[in-house]
């Protein structure tokens, strides 16, 4: 449940991102962007149309939590 909502985050983050720095053109997405998190990574994915002749920059952000274990021996 929390990686479906931080990925849900991550996508209104992109999209937001587009339509404020090319309103010119009409950016939008080519079906559902992917999003996968992994152990250590975050990875999203997919097409982009309606670009224009501009330049876009997509903004990716990504919070988590990390546990750590220290141990003397």
């Amino acid at each position: 449940m929390r990686r479906t909502l931080a990925a849900a985050a991550i996508v209104v983050s992109a999209v937001l991102g587009m339509a404020g720095t090319a309103a010119a053109a009409n950016p939008h997405f080519i079906g559902q962007p992917v999003v996968t998190v992994g152990a250590q990574t975050v990875t999203v994915s997919g097409s982009v149309a309606g670009l224009g002749n501009e330049d876009i920059d997509v903004t990716v952000d990504a919070a988590g939590v990390a546990s750590i274990e220290c141990t003397n021996n």
